[in-house]
């Protein structure tokens, strides 16, 4: 983080704490939603037993008791009512929960983002219908012969078919009972619509009579048809068209479809169930349209069964609460079985077919009855009697219901998937967070099969269970879609090569241009106060805490924080927004201990590795920046030296040892493609200018004896931004020399850019001056840091006109680099609490919530210096009199005597006592918020740095989009 004075003037910096940016006010209930847990840790687990009042669900509730129920029985419901509320806790219409990489917070899906390179459209979203791959090219032929070739119609339902055909039909008693065996073992298992057991009597009993035209009779012989082609899951021969079976299926169903007529206008729950089984024999014969029809018929009729009606559900509710006895529940199950097979079967057949006035919608997509149907109490004389279809019924019900909660799944994740369209509209966008998503998707698939009761469970072999088998190929179609949705779009960043410099620019192996965009990882690796809420340096912080909470819980905690810091979810999205590399700024004390400064420790390796690894995945570039070396390079509290003295430049065993780290970091990455390279020094300032010349060359000749590939990235002096020393006829090889560009115009100061032609030329101006060196060389450039400060609208009122001209400023600023012919960026920064990052912890996450009081009174003493930039009414009262007596006690020469020179004497002091007295003080303060925490506690609190417990600042992450469309090789060299 530099100090952002051009030569010329002072610079009072930033500000406060600014608010999640929401394009909309929130509602009450946004206010008083609680905060999500991270995936993952111990005491997140969530309550699931959440009433279908809390969620706005119908309530259905069984009048039966389940005490009735065996405990196996209890556990199976208990699960699938788990199931259902994990579910219920991703929907994408809510609010209330963000716990998937894809379900960010509800205030920043409100704006659209800048779609970057070919757009994603729906049919790369969801799988696409028989029709449309029916189209393919590859097919050509089959349409051809299909439209050559005069079938025969399957049914022929005309009206020249004989009137009755029955008498040629076996119904005799044995065959009848053998058509009911076959229905209810190989058809009504998949969707339990009807009472087997007085469903057996009624079909007996009316075929004992004769068949007539009545309903009973319909039903009959729809059972009679399925029964007929209904086989073991595997090959059929007997069953194919051709086959005398088939004929006499057929005759039945055209029987049937006779007297089906008479029922469409009939309110009796047999109705839907007739029109809902000639749709599954229509699918038994491949007729997928004519099955939809009869869905949608039997959907259609379901629409004025009792049991949804508000008055019934009162009725029933009363009943239920006088404690007699239940007459209905049949009656009631049956319904409930009945309109959800329907309603599934028509909206899953609607999604396969061509159907142009009956498309789902997004919402549509997303949407599943709130209730699950109530599974049958079990019978007590059956039980006593051990009837081997009692076992089958509880089976085809568990399998029912873990289909139903497995479609919803499936629904939700789908509609997550069309929803992320439109937050990334991008094809690349969009792969890289569907991506990110995959993996959160298959936990919930996988969450869904350790739910599933034991005679379903996939542990038994496939072959020997249907339900089994065919749950698994759900379950794996689930999730397989999910793979093939992502791999239709275009790949993400192109793959990492070895970089290196070619004149003025960077290219890739195959020499195309590729210039540099994204962020810094500040915060993380490289502590700093500003980011995180402390007081103070990152060394004082750590021991604070060590001495406040024990150095076993101060481990963990530091431990958890950088976990949830940088993940493979803000990797994805990192990519998702079209950059391509990531800054890492680290501290030495990772890799090397004061006490035995010899010995670089493998652990430092081994936080390092897990970003880089997570960057591979995404294809993005990182370079390893030495944010703080031994000594300190600089004067700020970033440099960790805990004082405002850089020691580092008067003592060569310091210099010694950055050297020794830069060999063991190039030993460790050599070769690496994800390297561009390496950073060796953040923001050095060496008043004398030439030590950190000598020490360039001296780090260049050690890091090459040991990587001669990888670039050196290297800073200017003062803050990265006095090149007056440099020579550009002594350029390193293979280097690229980086500037840091803030602009006074991005922090709280008087002056606002306004976007006038005077402030449009000091910009350029002022990054002219800092790159002159850089062109007079003609070598590559890279503005290592940037970037605005952004207000808090809870302490500012007029912070949404002021963010709006910080934005304005970062595109013009983007618009100087694209000018000064495509200089590589890397903006800071990528996360923080809430001043500068592209994400930031929510404002009402348990972390914030703690140190918010602390973070204001910093604010209000002007601790921070990237905290609070106008501190003229901040203790005016005390510390301008201060500074005045000090002052005067000075003659005026030597008041810039001091390095660096173009700081004021008030800067100088101020550093000394706020910056490094005062805040060490105050660090102290802020461990003691700390004070008592369990393990769990501290995990909760590390866990509000976690992507899904932080808002994205949408307008500053699309304008960066927008310019990094340019990024990889769009030039060769």
């Amino acid at each position: 983080m530099a100090d952002t004075s051009p030569p010329e003037n002072h610079l009072p910096l930033p500000h406060g704490d600014p608010s999640p940016d929401r394009s909309q006010p929130e509602s009450s209930s946004a206010k008083t939603s609680t905060r999500p847990s991270a995936r993952g840790t111990a005491f997140y687990q969530r309550k699931r037993a959440v009433k279908a009042c809390q969620v706005g669900a119908t309530c259905i509730q069984s009048p039966v008791d389940l005490s009735s129920f065996d405990p196996a029985s209890l556990k199976i419901l208990e699960r699938l009512d788990d199931l259902e509320e994990l579910m219920r806790s991703v929907s994408v219409d809510g609010s209330s929960n963000k716990t998937r990489v894809v379900e960010v917070p509800v205030e920043t899906r409100l704006e659209v983002p800048v779609a970057v390179g070919p757009p994603i459209e729906l049919g790369m979203i969801v799988p696409a219908g028989p029709e449309h791959v029916m189209s393919w090219n590859i097919f050509q032929s089959v349409r051809t012969a299909m439209a050559q070739d005069d079938y025969p119609p399957i049914i022929d339902l005309g009206i020249n078919s004989p009137a009755s055909v029955l008498g040629d039909l076996d119904m005799e008693t044995r065959r009848v009972k053998q058509l009911i065996d076959n229905f209810f073992s190989y058809v009504h298992v998949k969707n339990p619509i009807l009472d087997e057991t007085a469903t057996r009597k009624m079909v007996l009993s009316t075929t004992m009579n004769g068949i007539d035209w009545s309903a009973e009779s319909c039903l009959s012989l729809l059972i009679f048809a399925l029964g007929s082609i209904s086989t073991p899951f595997g090959p059929s021969h007997e069953t194919m068209p051709g086959t005398v079976t088939h004929a006499k299926a057929q005759e039945y169903f055209r029987a049937a479809q006779k007297r089906l007529g008479i029922l469409l206008s009939a309110d009796d729950i047999i109705a839907a169930q007739c029109l809902f089984l000639s749709g599954v024999y229509m699918m038994c014969i491949f007729q997928p349209v004519k099955a939809w029809r009869y869905f949608v018929q039997a959907l259609a009729n379901c629409q004025q069964l009792p049991f949804l009606t508000p008055e019934a559900q009162q009725r029933y509710q009363n009943h239920v609460e006088s404690g007699a006895d239940s007459q209905t529940y049949s009656i009631d199950t049956l319904q409930q079985a009945i309109y959800w097979s329907s309603w599934k079967s028509e909206r899953e057949m609607r999604g396969d077919l061509y159907l142009p006035d009956f498309a789902l919608s997004e919402k549509e997509l997303a949407f599943y009855p709130p209730f699950f149907p109530t599974p049958p109490a079990p019978r007590a004389e059956v039980e006593a009697a051990s009837d081997p279809r009692l076992a089958r019924e509880r089976t085809s019900w568990y399998f029912y219901l873990s289909e139903i909660s497995l479609r919803r799944l499936a629904s939700r994740i789908s509609a997550e998937m069309v929803g992320l369209q439109k937050e990334y509209p991008g094809r690349q966008a969009y792969l890289l967070a569907a991506a990110a998503a995959t993996q959160q998707y298959e936990e919930q698939v996988n969450e869904w099969i350790a739910s599933l009761p034991l005679g379903l469970s996939f542990g038994e072999p496939p072959e020997e269970d249907d339900f089994i088998d065919g749950s698994r190929h759900r379950a794996q179609l689930t999730t397989t879609s999910r793979h093939l949705a992502n791999m239709s779009n275009s790949t993400p960043n192109p793959p990492c090569t070895l970089l290196r410099v070619n004149g003025t620019k960077i290219v890739n192996e195959n020499g195309e241009e590729v210039i540099l965009k994204g962020a810094a990882v500040g915060g993380m690796l490289n502590m700093e106060n500003f980011i995180t809420g402390y007081s103070g340096h990152e060394s004082e912080h750590r021991e604070a805490l060590a001495e406040v909470l024990g150095q076993e819980k101060a481990d963990f905690f530091f431990s958890r924080l950088l976990h949830y810091y940088f993940t493979e979810a803000d990797a994805a999205l990192f990519a998702s927004l079209g950059l391509n590399c990531l800054r890492v700024p680290f501290n030495y004390r990772h890799f090397i201990d004061d006490a035995n400064p010899s010995v670089i420790k493998k652990s430092g390796f081994e936080l390092l590795d897990r970003i880089v690894n997570y960057c591979a995945k995404y294809n993005i570039y990182v370079i390893l920046d030495l944010h703080a070396v031994p000594g300190g390079q600089n004067q700020d509290w970033h440099s960790d030296s805990g004082i405002s003295r850089a020691l580092f430049w008067e003592f060569k065993d310091f210099q010694d040892r950055a050297i020794q780290l830069w060999e063991a970091l190039a030993a460790h990455y050599k070769g690496n493609k994800v390297i561009a390279g390496y950073n060796p020094l953040n923001e050095p300032a060496d008043p004398k200018h030439t030590r950190l010349i000598s020490w360039y060359e001296r780090a260049e000749k050690a890091i090459r004896a040991i990587d001669p590939d990888h670039i050196l990235f290297l800073d200017g002096n003062t803050y990265a931004m006095d090149f007056s020393a440099f020579s550009p006829e002594k350029t390193l090889p293979n280097s690229v020399y980086s500037c840091h560009d803030y602009s006074l115009y991005g922090f709280p100061l008087p002056e606002q850019y306004e976007g006038i032609d005077s402030q449009k030329q000091k910009l350029r101006a002022s990054l002219k001056r800092k790159v002159e060196f850089m062109q007079k060389a003609r070598v590559p450039i890279w503005n290592g840091e940037w970037g605005p400060v952004y207000q808090d609208p809870r302490t500012d009122s007029n912070a949404a006109a002021t963010n709006e001209k910080r934005f304005a400023l970062l595109k013009e600023q983007l618009n100087i680099y694209r000018e000064f012919g495509g200089i590589s960026w890397s903006i800071w920064l990528y996360k923080d609490i809430g001043y500068q990052g592209m994400v930031y912890v929510d404002p009402e996450s348990p972390y914030m919530r703690l140190i918010r009081p602390f973070v204001e009174k910093k604010q209000r003493l002007g601790l921070d210096f990237w905290g609070c930039a106008d501190k003229s009414g901040i203790d005016n009262e005390v510390y301008a009199p201060f500074i005045s007596k000090l002052k005067s006690t000075l003659p005026e020469h030597l008041h810039k005597k001091k390095y660096p020179k173009t700081w004021t004497f008030d800067r100088q002091v101020e550093r000394v006592v706020r910056e490094c007295l005062m805040s060490e003080y105050h660090g102290w303060e802020f461990a003691e918020l700390f004070k008592g925490k369990t393990e769990a506690e501290l995990e909760e609190l590390a866990a509000s740095f976690a992507l899904e417990n932080c808002v994205k600042r949408n307008q500053l992450n699309q304008i960066l989009t927008a310019d990094a469309e340019t990024a990889n090789g769009t030039n060769k060299a």
